[in-house]
């Protein structure tokens, strides 16, 4: 299999893309086999440390797999620090006998524990509950960036309001009201309006 496998085929609206590192071919296969290119893609498949954190760093993942022991780092601190920095749900797959040390060690960093050997019945479980977590932490996502935009936009106004009010010696509530008319009367935000008068008493 190629790194990572364009497929080309119908996807359902949503699909979540994976990044696998494991060096294990049989567990590799097994892994594979579930993913139905449906539900998950693109799926990237690294086979050590370094291949890991190359495809990790050209592109964002919905999930990241991490299979314990994998060549040239420790398969547990790659996926601390894949799920520390950045928005992918992360999981470790280790021995079942080694999951619950494993699982204590791991959890305040946010990664999962999947135990070996794969039940193929239990493995997609595991998936699709981390698919919900991957839902949550988006549904977040796009709250924090409309607060930030929104943010964004009053200091915009603000900015220009003070613009006015040196400018053309306007009180505050007096250049507030001008933004709010010209929007209106143009029928644009004031956003525009805005970034309007900062061009013209701010260039």
């Amino acid at each position: 299999m190629r790194p990572c496998a364009a497929l080309s085929m119908i996807f359902r609206e949503t699909t979540y893309s994976v990044l696998l590192a494991s060096a294990d071919e049989k567990l590799n296969s097994a892994v594979l086999s579930v993913l139905a290119p449906g539900e998950y893609w693109p799926v990237c498949l690294a086979k050590n440390g370094a291949e890991t954190r190359r495809l990790a760093a050209e592109r964002s993942f919905d999930l990241i797999l991490v299979n314990d022991p994998l060549p040239g780092c420790s398969a547990l601190q790659l996926a601390e620090e894949l799920s520390a920095g950045s928005p992918a749900v992360a999981a470790l797959l280790v021995r079942s006998e080694e999951a619950d040390d494993v699982y204590f060690r791991c959890v305040e960093q946010g990664v999962s524990v999947i135990p070996k050997p794969l039940a193929k019945a239990a493995f997609l479980q595991m998936l699709h509950l981390l698919c919900a977590a991957r839902e949550k932490l988006r549904q977040s996502e796009a709250k924090q960036q409309t607060v930030e935009d929104r943010m964004a936009q009053i200091r915009l106004v603000n900015r220009a309001k003070w613009a006015l009010i040196e400018q053309e010696d306007l009180t505050e509530p007096q250049a507030h009201r001008k933004i709010e008319k010209l929007a209106m009367d143009r029928r644009v935000s004031k956003e525009q309006i805005a970034e309007e008068i900062l061009e013209k008493y701010m260039p």
